[in-house]
């Protein structure tokens, strides 16, 4: 579908929209209001289809608290309490999995990233232990630092749909995920809502030539031409 992009596409749409639109206005009023709705049906999807979007949405998979002897086995060595001087076998660690997804049109490149993707803590927090879990496809690499309240993961490539998946251990939950790219955004995963939303995006793009087309359609000076042609007066 990259071919699509070319901007010669646009072009060919908006040419293919006035075609259709002229012929349905030299064929009659309501032929017109049909292939009206078909040239702006044409027009968005043009539009639409040309649009390059870098877009990485993230998602907080899970968050909660655990006792797992699984999770706590992972900071053996490196984690205790203590009660009256008395060592409590078990804490409760905070456990939040994220996952990103490059959810636009186009590749995200490291290259690409003004601020790296970081889940943030409160200040009084600490990310113990972070690590990707899974990636789609397989064999993603992905670099993750800690610093303190921050679990950041270095710029990365990922093509379109490409997924990471990342478990942080930390004294808390209800981290906050901040990232920005140059050119782009990062956002909060929403679901297949965002098809929609791109799409009427480029009817808005669209909407001049939209208007122009109701322009004529709806001119009184038009339809005088068209039955004076026809002979009716």
């Amino acid at each position: 579908m990259a071919y699509l992009r070319d901007p010669l596409w646009t072009f060919v749409g908006i040419l293919l929209t006035v075609v259709v639109a002229a012929v349905g206005l030299l064929a009659g009023p309501f032929l017109a209001i049909i292939v009206l709705v078909f040239a702006l049906i044409i027009a968005s999807l043009a539009v639409y289809i040309v649009q390059e979007r870098k877009e990485v949405s993230y998602q907080i998979v899970s968050e909660s608290l655990t006792t797992s002897i699984v999770e706590q086995h992972e900071l053996r060595g490196q984690l205790g309490a203590t009660f009256e001087h008395d060592t409590l076998p078990n804490i409760a660690i905070g456990k939040t999995v994220l996952e990103l997804t490059n959810t636009g049109t186009s590749p995200v490149d490291a290259d690409d990233y003004a601020d790296p993707i970081t889940l943030r803590f409160n200040r009084t927090d600490r990310v113990l232990v972070a690590r990707p879990i899974s990636t789609t496809p397989e064999g993603i690499v992905v670099h993750i630092r800690i610093e303190n309240e921050n679990m950041v993961i270095e710029p990365l490539y990922l093509e379109k749909g490409q997924s990471i998946t990342v478990k942080v251990l930390s004294t808390s939950i209800s981290g906050k995920v901040h990232g920005r790219l140059k050119e782009g955004k990062v956002r909060q995963f929403d679901g297949p809502e965002t098809t929609s939303k791109s799409l009427f995006n480029a009817t808005l793009l669209a909407s001049p030539l939209i208007l122009c087309e109701l322009f004529f359609l709806f001119n009184p000076t038009h339809y005088c031409i068209l039955l004076k042609s026809r002979g009716v007066y």
